[in-house]
């Protein structure tokens, strides 16, 4: 009687053991994944997406979605990507929401405009041999030694000199289409430092800052007269227009006119 038993118990886990493993190789093999969606990409390109994806393809969609190793991957490999989110389509489909790292700042280096998100990833490049630039809600900081890229990120110097700056410029003008110019600038391997600090409105009315000191107190005088820089007033009886604006004297914002 107790072998009977035992014979039964032990048909009845080989039995278990083969459906179990035929169930997986249904479940495998029929959820494999094999289509890819991907959206929300603006920087990133898809091929650089799919080259990456391309090592879970066949494997178990529900599984790859589920666990996150895909979007680990992505993430790590990427720079310009900050977090992906997966969603599981039935039967053998993913679709990848790529979450971008916000843009900060544009920098001209040499004939490139680069832009660049607030950790020095590098997000995009194009060619641009003039100084005209279209118009954005980034500060583009002209002039700059190609030498401060390097790779996909912005030199660390280089970074840790310009976000305070422009942190501070963007606390008093969150909205306005700036340009700034850091003058004298030296890179070193050790360290960054420059002269002084101009800010451009439209390509045409030098803002003169001084150095980064009371760069607040700075920027709150010249806020009392923003109005000049964005509309470019002329004095038409006067025959004036506004030629620059300059706060490097404590407490004074001084303007300069032309004509008159």
């Amino acid at each position: 009687m107790i072998r009977k038993w035992r014979a039964l118990i032990i048909a009845s886990c080989l039995l278990l053991v083969i459906l179990a493993a035929c169930g997986w190789g249904v479940y495998r093999y029929t959820v494999g994944l094999r289509t890819l969606a991907i959206k929300g990409n603006r920087y990133v390109t898809q091929d650089d997406i799919r080259k990456i994806a391309g090592h879970y393809h066949g494997r178990n969609a529900v599984l790859v979605s589920l666990f996150g190793q895909l979007n680990r991957d992505i993430v790590a490999r990427i720079p310009k990507v900050r977090a992906v989110r997966s969603d599981y389509k039935w039967p053998y489909a993913i679709e990848l929401t790529i979450v971008e790292k916000p843009s900060w700042v544009r920098l001209k280096c040499g004939h490139t405009l680069i832009t660049v998100a607030a950790d020095g990833s590098v997000l995009d490049r194009e060619e641009n041999e003039s100084d005209e630039f279209s118009k954005s809600a980034l500060i583009t900081v002209r002039d700059l030694p190609p030498t401060i890229i390097y790779g996909t990120a912005c030199n660390p110097l280089v970074l840790r000199v310009l976000s305070p700056i422009i942190s501070s410029i963007r606390d008093v003008f969150p909205d306005h289409d700036l340009q700034l110019e850091l003058k004298g600038m030296i890179l070193t391997s050790r360290d960054c430092s420059f002269d002084e600090i101009i800010l451009l409105k439209d390509h045409s009315i030098p803002i003169y800052l001084g150095n980064e000191s009371n760069l607040t107190k700075k920027l709150g005088y010249l806020q009392q007269f923003i109005w000049y820089v964005n509309d470019q007033p002329t004095d038409s009886e006067a025959g004036k227009s506004i030629q620059y604006i300059d706060l490097r004297v404590d407490g004074k914002v001084l303007v300069g006119y032309s004509g008159g």
